[in-house]
């Protein structure tokens, strides 16, 4: 009698463009019934175009023979079946440079652009190749991480995240004399002292009495003489 063969199924995430790798030699125990004979598998039903595995492909049906060492069994289905990789998005950000040229990442604020507004997890890597997993808040230079994302089921190719540290503006200090109003104070434009706090660069200036301060000055100032605080804001 011919040795029998039974019909087996297998699902992969998708790798890249719509394909998956199979291992189908994990299928063979399923197919020849665990009876240890040698699974051959084909992409047609006549046998005539034999398959090596592992085997890349789409979603497709290929076919299966067990040899017993003198018979080979008829063909039977195999289902091959690639669940598509969720989506991701490539995105930036970009942040106020804190020291040395580095800056703190809050990472979260991509994870709906990344995975395009869909409930997936997001993971983050510091590295093309997914070796070095990171986390938020990311304290770093101007670089390149890469995101993927976690339907539950597969993960997404990764995407780029471009991270960009804006570098801080730089301020002058400066001074300002004028003539009091009679009881020993005056009244000061200090947006007249913009260009020389700001180098002339066109960027905001607030002041401030004390460094601490959140509490914005506003032109005209009046006051007797004293020192106050300018801080240049880049880019609002």
């Amino acid at each position: 009698p011919l040795p029998n063969a039974v019909s087996a199924s297998d699902e992969m995430c998708e790798e890249n463009n719509g394909e998956a790798t199979f291992m189908l030699t994990n299928l063979e125990n399923q197919i020849n019934g665990g009876s240890g004979n040698t699974v051959s598998f084909y992409q047609d039903a006549g046998g005539t175009q034999e398959i090596t595995p592992p085997y890349t492909s789409g979603t497709t049906v290929i076919y299966a023979t067990v040899f017993d060492g003198t018979c080979e069994s008829v063909a039977v289905p195999i289902n091959l079946t690639v669940i598509p990789a969720p989506p991701a998005e490539s995105a930036a950000l970009e942040e106020c440079e804190e020291n040395n040229g580095q800056a703190s990442f809050d990472l979260d604020q991509l994870v709906s652009t990344v995975n395009v507004g869909r409930p997936n997890q997001v993971v983050w890597y510091a590295d093309p190749g997914l070796t070095i997993p990171i986390n938020s808040p990311y304290l770093s230079g101007s670089t390149v991480i890469y995101a993927v994302v976690n339907d539950g089921q597969c993960d997404s190719e990764p995407v780029e995240v471009t991270l960009t540290v804006k570098p801080k503006p730089v301020a002058f200090s400066t001074e300002e004399t004028i003539c009091d109003n009679g009881s020993g104070v005056a009244t000061f434009d200090l947006e007249a002292l913009d260009t020389r706090i700001n180098g002339g660069l066109g960027s905001e200036v607030r002041y401030y009495e004390n460094p601490s301060d959140p509490q914005e000055l506003q032109s005209p100032y009046t006051t007797g003489t004293t020192t106050i605080f300018a801080r240049v804001i880049q880019d609002g």
